[in-house]
């Protein structure tokens, strides 16, 4: 049985966490329960039975909550929803699109902020890639990742430049120092190999989509624990039901076809697993249904 966090946005039917169990054996979606007290938890971070949540009640900031002990804290600072958060066994990390602003929370008592960083209003930030002694931020509507050194009071050291118009959305490191990046406005994926410094030359890899034909779509990328494949994730339509309880509306995120296989540092053989996510992806929607 694994148990599961399903975070949404802030809407008049969804102001809460969704908690579920998967049952690996029936492959069944069971005790589903809502929780209270995170609004807008669009993104959610989940490190040694501590989640983080990016959230919204008067004001907008971040909740953690110590599930071993059941205990919740919350600290609200910025004005609009951070749309990425992340978290080491320090420091909470938030990414905020319409401020531009990187935010760092210390993980004691009311989370104090200790460090706000200022890129510019409506950058775009869309992650905070933790690597070594760096903050990596991709910054979609400025075509480039900021690179902030956290020895140096998170001095911005490197901005790594990226085509005009592609949008570097988020970012995977490999245990090599490969860094593969999937840009959401010209649907590419990325490749630089960085140096100690994280520094390195930006290469395309792959077209994903025919831009003229397909609208801004790239939206996640994944690397496996065995640092051997990469999957990317695309948005989909957004999804709706009614029922007699309320209505349900959320964004489905189908896996992309292709999983690019690494060994030595080049791309192997492709394989298509977009037939298996189908079939998941409408197994979780019926079950979504019934569990409301």
């Amino acid at each position: 049985m694994i148990k599961g966090y399903a975070g949404s946005y802030a809407s008049e039917q969804s102001q809460c966490l969704i908690q579920f169990c998967f049952d690996e054996t029936t492959k069944q979606f069971t005790k589903r329960k809502e929780l209270p007290g995170f609004e807008d938890a669009k993104y959610l971070s989940y490190v040694n039975k501590k989640l983080a949540a990016v959230c919204r009640r008067n004001a907008a900031g971040i909740t953690l909550w110590d599930i071993s002990c059941d205990k919740t804290m919350t600290h609200l600072s910025e004005t609009k929803t951070s749309c990425f958060i992340t978290q080491d066994d320090s420091y909470i990390y938030t990414a905020n699109y319409h401020e531009g602003t990187i935010s760092v929370y210390k993980k004691v008592q009311d989370l104090p902020l200790i460090k706000r960083i200022y890129i510019q209003e409506a950058a775009g930030c869309h992650q905070v890639l933790l690597q070594e002694n760096y903050l990596l931020v991709p910054c979609l509507l400025l075509d480039a990742i900021y690179v902030f050194d956290r020895r140096k009071d998170f001095a911005c050291v490197h901005i790594l430049p990226f085509p005009a118009h592609s949008g570097p959305r988020h970012g995977v490191f490999t245990k090599n120092k490969y860094l593969y990046v999937v840009s959401e406005l010209s649907n590419e994926l990325f490749m630089c190999h960085m140096n100690e410094k994280m520094q390195g030359n930006v290469q395309v890899v792959q077209k994903l989509w025919d831009t003229q034909n397909q609208k801004a779509a790239a939206a996640a990328i994944r690397i496996d624990a065995r640092d051997s494949c990469i999957s990317l994730y695309e948005k989909s339509t957004r999804s709706s039901y009614s029922t007699e309880k309320r209505n349900v509306s959320f964004n489905v995120y189908r896996l992309w076809e292709i999983i690019l296989v690494i060994c030595n540092c080049q791309r192997m053989d492709v394989l298509s697993l977009s037939y298996i996510v189908s079939v998941m992806t409408s197994v979780f929607l019926k079950e979504m249904k019934k569990a409301v």
